[in-house]
């Protein structure tokens, strides 16, 4: 079955663009996210209630999984199944910025697959995406869940020493602070998650985006406009030179 995007992409489908070039970019997208979501045997709602609907039972079945049962570890997994759990990941990461719902229920499908896996460095990602996701709930009760998932990610990533797990939820603890309003804490874990992430090597374009996202709009809420100034530029030019345009996008326009 061919996607049909149910939502706006805010941010990118500006009204800056043209009819025409909206149509190509959900074309090429839309071709895309299906070719990988079969190849998986995954599907998305094709609507924006479905989208609503499929993410409380997502989130139903991750909840009750984690309440029932313990965390289990097994250091080899089937390639099929750990092929499903990056699948839900990467289309979450690709959603996170551009429309929430369906987004998180991407997310608590990976982490759901995640548990079911027991790997330990799929397992200690998912749950720190998982509570970065958590916050963007609000209150105190998204601020305490999230909190609680990180540290669970944090024990499992210590005990594989997995530097992307650790890199990860290292940036985690930044967005968490920056949704509480602790713009110092979040510029430090941000610039300290940078680092982590560049010596982890590759694969790691969405969370060093990510990383320069939050911490650009720290420095922001926390006044320091000039090193904003000075870090956004460089983020920019990154990018551009990268030919990276969802990366300029976000850092040219905010989430």
């Amino acid at each position: 079955m061919r996607f049909r995007p149910p939502f706006a992409l805010n941010g990118i489908d500006g009204s800056w663009l043209d009819d025409g070039t909206k149509r190509q970019w959900h074309r090429e997208w839309s071709a895309e996210i299906t070719t990988v979501l079969d190849a998986a045997n995954l599907s998305m709602a094709q609507s924006a209630l479905g989208s609503l609907a499929s993410l409380v039972w997502s989130r139903v079945k991750l909840r009750t999984r984690m309440a029932t049962r313990r965390i289990r570890i097994a250091w080899s997994s089937a390639q099929p199944r750990l092929q499903r759990v990056d699948v839900c990941r990467s289309v979450a990461e690709g959603l996170a910025h551009l429309e929430y719902i369906p987004a998180a229920d991407f997310q608590a499908r990976h982490a759901y697959l995640a548990l079911q896996s027991r790997n330990p460095d799929r397992i200690a990602r998912a749950l720190a995406i998982e509570a970065g996701f958590s916050v963007l709930n609000g209150g105190r009760w998204g601020h305490r869940r999230g909190t609680k998932l990180l540290r669970r990610a944090e024990a499992i990533a210590a005990r594989t020493q997995s530097q992307h797990a650790l890199a990860l939820c290292t940036l985690m603890d930044g967005t968490i602070a920056y949704f509480q309003g602790e713009w110092v804490r979040a510029r430090e874990s941000t610039a300290r998650a940078q680092k982590q992430l560049r010596d982890h090597g590759s694969g790691v374009a969405w969370e060093v985006m990510t990383s320069q996202l939050y911490h650009t709009l720290s420095l922001y809420y926390s006044g320091d406009i000039r090193t904003l100034v000075t870090q956004a530029t460089k983020f920019l030019e990154a990018a551009e030179q990268r030919g990276n345009r969802f990366a300029s996008t976000i850092v040219k326009t905010g989430p």
